[in-house]
Order: C-alpha cells, then sequence, then structure tokens
C-alpha cells in the first residue's frame, strides 16, 4: 500500500501560527507506516522528508507499485475557526469510498471527532489506479484542534485510526 504525506518541501499546505500541514502530515504518515508494517503490511511512502513531490509523481509511485490501497493525508483549513473533525473523500468507486469509510469508523471509534466522507476531484485520489481516499485529519484553521495535532500522543492517535481503517478494509476486501 501507499501512504501520502501531503504537501511538503516549498509546497506548506495551510499554515496558522506557524504551524505547516506539511509537517503535521508528514508525522502522522511515518507513524502511521511503522504502525502498519508492524502488520506485516508492505508501505511505501511518496515522502519519507520535507520534500516535494509532484502530484503526478505521486500517483505514479502508486500506480508502478501496483499498490492495492493509496492514503493520502491532509490537513484542513476553513474560514470558520469553530469547524473541526476528521473527514474523508474519494473518486468515483465504491472501494475508494469504503477505506474512507472505514478509516474514520477507525477514527470514531478511538475518540476522534469525524465529519464525513464526500466524493471530490481531487488528483491523488482520481489518477491512482487503486482503492484511494484522501484524508483531512482535522483543521489547522481550528486553534484547538490546531494544538492538537502538533501533539505527539494526537498523532498517534490518528495514525492508529489510518492504520486500524486499513488493516479493516484489507481484511473486508
Amino acid at each position: 500500500m501507499v501512504l501520502d504525506a501531503g504537501h511538503g518541501g516549498v509546497q506548506s499546505g495551510c499554515a496558522f501560527d506557524c504551524v505547516l500541514e506539511k509537517d503535521i502530515t508528514l508525522a502522522v504518515t511515518l507513524l502511521a507506516a511503522e504502525k502498519l508494517r508492524a502488520e506485516g503490511v508492505t508501505v511505501i511512502l511518496t515522502r519519507e522528508d520535507d520534500t516535494d513531490v509532484s502530484l503526478d509523481r505521486r500517483c505514479q509511485i502508486a500506480n508502478d507499485a501496483s499498490a492495492d490501497l493509496f492514503v493520502s493525508i491532509h490537513c484542513n483549513s476553513y474560514e470558520d475557526s469553530s469547524v473541526s473533525g476528521f473527514e474523508g473523500y474519494y473518486h468515483n468507486g465504491t472501494k475508494g469510498k469504503r477505506l474512507a469509510e472505514y478509516i474514520l469508523a477507525a477514527a470514531d471509534a478511538l475518540g476522534v471527532k469525524t465529519r464525513h466522507v464526500r466524493d471530490e476531484n481531487y488528483q491523488v485520489i482520481r489518477d491512482t489506479t487503486m482503492p484511494a481516499a484522501l484524508m483531512e485529519i482535522g483543521f489547522l484553521s481550528n486553534p484547538a484542534e490546531r494544538a492538537r495535532l502538533q501533539t505527539e500522543e494526537y498523532q498517534t492517535t490518528i495514525a492508529q485510526a489510518i492504520a486500524d481503517g486499513v488493516m479493516a478494509m484489507r481484511v473486508a476486501e
């Protein structure tokens, strides 16, 4: 499977109070990879450090590996700073939708506030050939959620939710 830490390098993603999306996504992705590898899953990462990887390259990495699943990890932002929660996106296809649903269900079971799963036309889930989900793990625009997302404890919880959701999908499919 492929885990994709959103953004990187000069592409910081959303940023609030010097907290950069690219740093949070990398930390969570590395933790999720560690948890999945402990379960015996072969995990390929689109980036393992603070490098800029194009959207085309991210898709190519997954497609060239003939990966069985693809999860792209991001942080969200919104003009209303009260909005919070973990949400998932898929593009055309029931398997990508189920992957996002499994991950959200796992997050919910761990006490993480979840929102919804929606169909969107994001390149990394559109141009990959395997079931793919893009997970927005929280809103950096929400001060309380931003503070949680910076803690190793919460990052570990989110990583566990991703790993649990992936494992549930692998068992069910």
